[in-house]
């Protein structure tokens, strides 16, 4: 396997073994065909430490799709930081360790979801996202860099625009 350096089955099974014709690699299975597509520089892990997470990830499951989460969280930030000329110097595995396992917000003490429910016409989209997981700059002067960034819910990070965290 590319990712973990297992050996890959030699008989394609559907949906276990992957084969990445674009770049001629192999993956053994899903967790590893989705670490093979993104760089090392981009999570903060290093091969070695890459391996042991695909296979903690494959005895926790949940873990695999908190981490995904966060992945896409951190090139959204990315993205944001760029347009609005600010610095960024997290990456996803900074991110992951700082995320509460317990999915409780620090400000409201509710929990988080990782992603929104469906999104109706006769709901207010506010109400659908107030929970969904979101990452806060502490200093919004601030890009988004270590120290000044955390995890609280949409709605929670959404009224810190217009109050300090002391008034929440």
């Amino acid at each position: 396997c590319s990712s973990c350096k297992n050996p890959v089955p030699a008989i394609y099974k559907r949906g276990f073994f992957k084969y990445d014709a674009s770049t001629k690699r192999q993956y053994c299975d899903e967790i590893c065909y989705w670490f093979g597509s993104i760089t090392d520089r981009a999570t903060g892990y290093n091969s070695f430490e890459k391996i042991n997470l695909i296979n903690n990830f494959r005895k926790n499951n949940e873990d695999f799709i908190l981490f995904k989460f966060v992945h896409a969280v951190v090139g959204s930030s990315y993205h944001i930081s760029i347009r609005s000329n600010k610095e960024f110097n997290i990456d996803t595995k900074y991110c992951f360790n700082l995320f509460p396992r317990d999915f409780i917000c620090p400000v409201y003490g509710t929990k988080m979801n990782l992603h929104s429910q469906e999104r109706k016409a006769e709901v207010d989209v506010g109400k659908t996202n107030a929970n969904k997981a979101s990452l806060d700059r502490t200093n919004s002067n601030l890009g988004y860099v270590k120290g000044n960034v955390d995890w609280m819910s949409w709605g929670a990070n959404r009224l810190k625009n217009d109050l300090s965290r002391s008034e929440l």
